[in-house]
């Protein structure tokens, strides 16, 4: 079983980001906007927990339908 204490979310469009951090251990949840560049969105989740041993990806899509 894998014990993370910061878990990063985004929801990302063409024109914004929206990033979620909830952090296990102190309970907290923080939202930002940021900017849909990628060197902004790397740097915010590159700093958000701190020197970590894990890192976990997923990736949803949803299909559009006419």
């Amino acid at each position: 079983m894998l014990s993370e204490r910061t878990c990063v979310g985004l929801d990302v469009h063409a024109r914004s980001v929206v990033a979620c951090m909830i952090d296990d251990v102190a309970g907290e949840v923080r939202t930002l906007r940021l900017s849909p560049k990628t060197p902004h969105v790397v740097d915010y989740v590159c700093g958000a927990g701190g020197a970590r041993t894990h890192d976990l990806t997923d990736y949803e899509s949803a299909a559009l339908t006419s």
